[in-house]
């Protein structure tokens, strides 16, 4: 029974090192803009006009969406 356990904390060890390497691997392109000031400034306005956008046009036309954020 002991093997079982041990196999259980080897596979949650293998899933928290998974998990991490991802977070990590998916943010370096965003740490990279930091230091290019004008693309990173590019990208937030884009990325606040698409959200304001969004939640412009779901209020004008009623649409209520099941999942709050």
């Amino acid at each position: 029974m002991s093997s079982f356990w041990t196999n259980v904390l080897q596979l949650l060890r293998f899933f928290l090192s998974s998990i991490t390497g991802l977070i990590i691997m998916i943010t370096k392109p965003v740490t990279y803009l930091y230091n290019k000031p004008l693309k990173f400034s590019y990208l937030s306005l884009i990325l606040v006009i698409t959200f304001l956008l969004y939640k412009t046009l779901m209020q004008m036309l009623g649409i209520n969406s099941a999942v709050v954020i």
